[in-house]
């Protein structure tokens, strides 16, 4: 026992995600795609930005033939999409693959549903989900969005 509470700070250090802020504007993680766990963008001029060291802000759900997953708090989306729904791991289905928003693939920010908007993932190596996005809602408009995730296979 003493042994595993000797190392097990040593795993917690190892775990942590460090922020890359872009180049342009350091209020704003720099884009990859290297699973770094972070989400950023614009609201309304405004930056908002996730930095996830625990790795527990990406979280999904399915639900027949709809896949719920969340950035965060915030950011809440829903695709009606039984090919999503019913794939082994739904993250993966994405990658590669754009999206614009609308009845069957939905965002919202606070609650607020997306009025129009994209959702690009780009396709990476290993358990990576990463991509770009921007919508407006009645009263946002979210820009230079970015995301970056490490997830785990169930």
């Amino acid at each position: 026992m003493k042994l595993l509470l000797y190392f097990l700070p040593i795993l917690l250090l190892g775990t942590c995600t460090e922020y890359v802020a872009e180049p342009y504007d350091p209020r704003l993680p720099i884009y990859s795609t290297e699973g770094r766990n972070v989400m950023g963008a614009y609201v309304n001029g405004s930056p908002l930005v996730q930095i996830d060291d625990l790795g527990d802000n990406l979280s999904s759900q399915v639900i027949e033939d709809t896949v719920y997953f969340n950035f965060g708090f915030q950011l809440r989306f829903k695709f009606v999409d039984e090919a999503i729904a019913n794939a082994t791991n739904p993250f993966s289905v994405l990658e590669g693959n754009e999206y614009q928003f609308n009845e069957q693939y939905q965002v919202s920010l606070d609650g607020e549903p997306a009025i129009e908007g994209k959702i690009q993932f780009v396709d990476t190596p290993a358990n990576y989900l990463s991509g770009t996005f921007y919508f407006t809602t009645e009263n946002s408009e979210v820009t230079n969005g970015r995301f970056d995730y490490t997830y785990f296979e169930n």
